[in-house]
């Protein structure tokens, strides 16, 4: 029976956690020495698929001679502060205290918990107040 392959999307070397992947790259950095090359934050990084700022700490780790062009990877610079868009302010508008609903128009003081308003109608509201006082409560000019 013949074994199963699986499809990975990236090489094992770049799926490895830190242990795993601070072994392997004793032995590739003795290599890479070896061929008298100096080991670069950047060669790691490309090679093991991280930043710069943990191949830096991981070669520091392995006691590596660090490239002085790579002493800036030393410190991770701070996070950026996030930039937060305003929302543009929308004008109030103010609600018209008379609606229609139901063909009548109407004076709402609240809604039932079905979400129809109630209240007095505008007939009941003319013969309590007076159509003056009407007429305040439409917001309209007199």
């Amino acid at each position: 029976m013949s074994r199963k392959s699986r499809r990975v999307g990236q090489p094992r070397r770049r799926r490895l956690r830190r242990p795993a992947r601070l072994i392997s790259a004793r032995a590739w950095i003795s290599n890479w020495m070896s061929a008298g090359r100096q080991v670069r934050a950047g060669d790691y990084a490309a090679r093991y698929g991280v930043d710069r700022y943990t191949a830096h700490q991981e070669m520091v780790m392995l006691k590596v001679p660090i490239a002085p062009g790579d002493r800036r990877y030393a410190v991770r610079p701070p996070p950026s502060a996030r930039v937060r868009r305003r929302q543009p302010s929308q004008p109030v508008q103010e609600t018209p205290n008379l609606i229609e609903w139901g063909g009548h128009v109407m004076f709402v003081v609240g809604c039932t918990s079905g979400g129809a308003p109630y209240g007095p109608s505008e007939e009941e509201m003319e013969m309590l107040l007076g159509p003056a006082d009407v007429e305040l409560l439409r917001g309209e000019p007199w």
